[in-house]
């Protein structure tokens, strides 16, 4: 029994002294181990260009000893291709930016300067300048001849009072400023930045009034009634400003160029919305 108790303890001894010298050697090596770090690494699963409280690691190539360390880190940007946020224009600087694909952040907006024309946009924008000046004045004459063809549709030349009514707003409310030009299949389209008198609600009343009682628009006592509504519904609503973008179109002829037609938003724009008021009465 005595035999088999020694034959046991010498097997344990045998069995565990190697081991610990293993360790104790393992131990030493690192203590005394003249460190050669690999770079600070990031976890696996981390992605994008900033990180706050992340842990990095770094392992001794000799010993492979690992070390670690919790900080906020930075990496590189990886930018993309620049994106317009706002076109530059002949009259405004536009601007730009760029995303990162890594952790989406977009840069600072940077300037795109001001752009400048040709000679044939210089002479649609001056021709369009021209019609907007002759409609705040309300010159008939010079606004049919910035057209390729007469507008009849455009002006109410047939009612005197109309003309003189609108011809009042627009001296009081209508500025435009050109905004931008640009080429849409053969046509050049100059977009203005307008303010117009918004005459909608009287003009309206007026035109169901004469609808009702069966006044004819034609006729000088029709006029006369019209006059008295317009009169009185502008004095109750008023005429009240609207803002809105506008677009001018225009097309090459063998006279230049010129306003290809009037549009509808044309139409209620230089008339103080009459021929919206029109359609629209009851």
């Amino acid at each position: 029994m005595k035999k088999k108790i020694q034959v046991l303890l010498l097997l344990f001894v045998l069995i565990c002294f190697p081991l610990t010298t293993k360790a104790e050697e393992t131990g030493n090596v690192q203590e005394t181990c003249q460190h050669e770090w690999s770079d600070w690494t990031l976890p696996f699963h981390q992605t994008g260009c900033i990180y706050y409280n992340v842990t990095l690691t770094r392992t001794c190539s000799k010993c492979h000893l690992k070390e670690s360390k919790t900080e906020a880190t930075y990496g590189s940007h990886s930018w993309g291709k620049w994106r317009t946020y706002k076109k530059a224009t002949p009259w405004a600087t536009g601007k730009k930016y760029r995303n990162c694909s890594r952790c989406g952040l977009r840069s600072a907006y940077e300037v795109i300067p001001k752009r400048k024309m040709n000679s044939q946009e210089k002479k649609c924008v001056t021709l369009a300048k021209k019609f907007m000046a002759n409609a705040r004045t309300y010159n008939v004459k010079k606004m049919q001849s910035c057209f390729a063809s007469k507008q009849d549709t455009l002006f109410v030349r047939n009612n005197p009072y109309m003309i003189s009514y609108i011809r009042t707003q627009n001296k009081k409310k209508l500025t435009a400023k050109p905004y931008d030009i640009t080429i849409i299949g053969k046509k050049m389209v100059v977009t203005f930045w307008i303010s117009y008198p918004d005459g909608f609600k009287p003009l309206s009343k007026a035109c169901s009034a004469m609808n009702w009682n069966h006044y004819s628009y034609a006729t000088k006592a029709g006029q006369k009634k019209q006059k008295y509504y317009v009169k009185k519904y502008t004095k109750v609503y008023g005429v009240p400003k609207t803002n809105k973008y506008l677009n001018i179109y225009l097309r090459k002829t063998s006279k230049g160029w010129k306003l290809a037609n009037a549009t509808e938003n044309v139409r209620n724009a230089i008339n103080c919305n009459y021929p919206l008021a029109l359609t629209e009465a009851k």
